[in-house]
């Protein structure tokens, strides 16, 4: 009976130390993540510096005039509805902007 309960108070005493173990590893883990996550914004940040010359291109103005005419054609565009009629067959409606 004596090894019965040394047994189980070994038992409980291990699973502290296990827990104890597990909260440092998270402890570990999560900083670690910080540090990597500040390293890798240096480097991309030293990266994007590198070969950008530190600043973004300026935007060509024939794409972005481009680029407003395709949003303008894409708001003309009429929105519809594909639903099946009772024999099967597809049906559009056309949906009314209010």
């Amino acid at each position: 009976m004596e090894y019965l309960w040394g047994g189980i108070i070994a038992l409980i005493i291990l699973q502290f130390v296990i827990l104890k173990v597990l909260i440092e590893l998270n402890r570990e883990i999560a900083f670690g993540l910080k540090e990597l996550d500040e390293n890798m914004a240096g480097a991309i940040a030293s990266v994007v510096e590198k070969f950008a010359g530190g600043s973004m291109e300026p935007v060509n103005p024939v794409q972005a005039a481009i680029a407003q005419l395709i949003s303008m054609k894409a708001q003309e565009i009429p929105k519809t509805l594909t639903q099946r009629d009772e024999s099967g067959k597809f049906r559009v409606n056309e949906i009314l902007n209010p």
